[in-house]
């Protein structure tokens, strides 16, 4: 699926530390908690509503996408959810299977670094 000319880097590791840095300790447990949930929220009703074929829904779960993805730096992802979004706003346009499998890969990833993350800011 990679149509551009330059390859994107799928994960901005610096940003995504910077954001923990600038957050500080106590509130960076707190963040990566948050962004855990919100992603596993929205792997699982992105599952959901590509079942029942919820255009609405997926249009929904794509600004959240946008709005995380853009923030920690998740290049690759941001991108897709870009893409995904011109999709389902448009009505002529096709089943999304494929990108929304790439989405689902890219999410998992994500939601395993930012797991991991927490993991290491809670400490001993």
């Amino acid at each position: 699926m990679s149509e551009q000319a330059e390859p994107v880097q799928e994960f901005d590791e610096a940003r995504f530390l910077a954001l923990l840095d600038l957050a500080g300790p106590a509130t960076a447990h707190e963040l990566a908690a948050r962004l855990d949930e919100d992603l596993t929220q929205v792997a699982e009703t992105m599952i959901q509503a590509e079942l029942a074929g919820d255009r609405p829904q997926l249009l929904a779960q794509s600004h959240v996408l946008l709005a995380i993805a853009g923030t920690i730096g998740a290049n690759r992802l941001y991108l897709l959810s870009e893409r995904l979004n011109a999709q389902v706003r448009t009505p002529a346009s096709g089943p999304q299977a494929e990108l929304l499998g790439e989405i689902h890969v890219l999410l998992g990833r994500l939601i395993t670094r930012i797991r991991l993350a927490r993991s290491q800011l809670a400490g001993p």
